[in-house]
C-alpha cells in the first residue's frame, strides 16, 4: 500500500469528528465541512433508498404490461404471440451475455448489433416459412 492510501474501518468516523467552532472553521476553510453532516454519510444514503425501495409500489412486470398493451390493440392470440416472442428474445439475450461473461469478453457495439441482425434473421426465415 503507498502512502496515499487512507483506509478507514470505522464506519461511524464522522460521528467522532470534533464539532467545536474552531474544528467547524478549519473544516470550512478546507471545503470539507461536509464531513460533519449526517446526512452526508453511507449510513444515512443506504437508510434512505432502503425505505424508499420498500415504500414504492409494486410494478406490473413487464412482460404483462406488453400483454395488455398488445391484447387491447389487437387480440388475445396476438398478444400471446408477441409476448412469446419478447420471451423467446429475452432468453437468447441472457445466453448470449452468459456466453460472453464466461469468456471474459467485452460486449462491444458489433457483438449487439450482429445479436440483433441473428434475431431479425431468425424471423425472416419463419415469416418466409423456412423455419
Amino acid at each position: 500500500m503507498d502512502a496515499k492510501t487512507l483506509i478507514i474501518k470505522d464506519c461511524n468516523w464522522r460521528a467522532e469528528l470534533c464539532k467545536c467552532q474552531k474544528c467547524i472553521n478549519m473544516y470550512e476553510d478546507a471545503n470539507c465541512a461536509f464531513l460533519t453532516e449526517h446526512e452526508d454519510t453511507l449510513q444515512f444514503y443506504i437508510a434512505q433508498n432502503e425505505h424508499a425501495v420498500r415504500s414504492k409500489p409494486a410494478e406490473k412486470p413487464i412482460e404483462r404490461e406488453l400483454y395488455d398493451y398488445v391484447a387491447e390493440k389487437q387480440s388475445h392470440d396476438v398478444a400471446l404471440m408477441v409476448l412469446s416472442g419478447f420471451e423467446q428474445m429475452k432468453s437468447q439475450l441472457n445466453a448470449f451475455m452468459l456466453e460472453k461473461a464466461k469468456e471474459n469478453q467485452v460486449i462491444k457495439k458489433e457483438d449487439v448489433e450482429n445479436f440483433f441482425e441473428g434475431l431479425r434473421a431468425a424471423k425472416r426465415r419463419r415469416m418466409d416459412g423456412d423455419d
